[in-house]
């Protein structure tokens, strides 16, 4: 028979010490995507969704571009919360610019 657990298990936590590879307000330029994603704001968020292995149509559904920036904040160990998250889609088309220029810094594969 074993002793008694003195220690509850527990889970490590990433450190997050990166940042973004840009800036909110610094990420549409060139101006010509900053144009095409507050033209075609859905569309582009589908198609990073797809890049990262969810659906297209999943960018209909409230919410998940939220958790999507998280899904690749913590992927990355980028600095940051899941209100920051919520709080950087009032500006949606410089989030989205944000989260594909990061996904182009760490060299996930553009499919289209």
């Amino acid at each position: 028979m074993s002793g008694p657990v003195t220690i509850q298990p527990g889970h490590k936590l990433l450190p997050f010490t990166a940042d973004w590879k840009n800036e909110l307000f610094a990420s549409c330029s060139p101006i010509q995507e900053g144009v095409i994603y507050c033209l075609c704001g859905p569309c582009c968020a589908g198609r990073l969704h797809q890049r990262t292995g969810e659906n297209y149509f999943g960018c209909l559904v409230p919410g998940t571009t939220q958790a999507l920036r998280a899904k690749i904040r913590m992927a990355y160990g980028i600095k940051g919360t899941l209100i920051g998250d919520c709080l950087a889609s009032c500006c949606g088309p410089c989030s989205l610019l944000q989260m594909k220029k990061e996904l182009d810094a760490q060299g996930v594969p553009n499919p289209f």
